[in-house]
């Protein structure tokens, strides 16, 4: 609970954002979590503490202190913005397919264990 969240930020060095109140967000901006860290916070009651959620070298706790429903926006202020977003997506859909093409055409292979050595 909120003791045990009192007692962690002690614990955090000076200076370092350990803690912090994120306001509402969308849960979309948590696509980092993965799919059972997602479903996580979208189902935690008030006051509860979801975590620890391992991203890469960091971990997270969130503790949710308020729900609402989401704030539509009206379709005139997001039009622009959602014809972009499918333009966008559009792009990605049709280099993935030219680039899967390109592979197959031309044999490409991956050798994953020399990948490995210089990532």
């Amino acid at each position: 609970g909120e003791k045990n969240l009192a007692e962690l930020a002690e614990l955090c060095p000076q200076g370092k954002a350990c803690l912090q109140d994120l306001g509402f967000v969308r849960t979309e901006a948590f696509a980092e979590l993965g799919e059972a860290g997602l479903k996580a916070l979208q189902t935690a009651k008030v006051g509860e503490v979801v975590g620890p959620l391992a991203v890469g070298e960091w971990v997270y706790l969130y503790q949710v202190t308020a729900r609402r429903e989401p704030i539509l926006a009206p379709w005139e202020q997001v039009q622009a913005e959602a014809a972009e977003a499918a333009q966008d997506f559009c792009a990605q859909q049709a280099f993935a397919e030219l680039r899967a093409e390109l592979y197959r055409r031309y044999d490409v292979v991956f050798f994953e264990e020399t990948l490995k050595t210089i990532r």
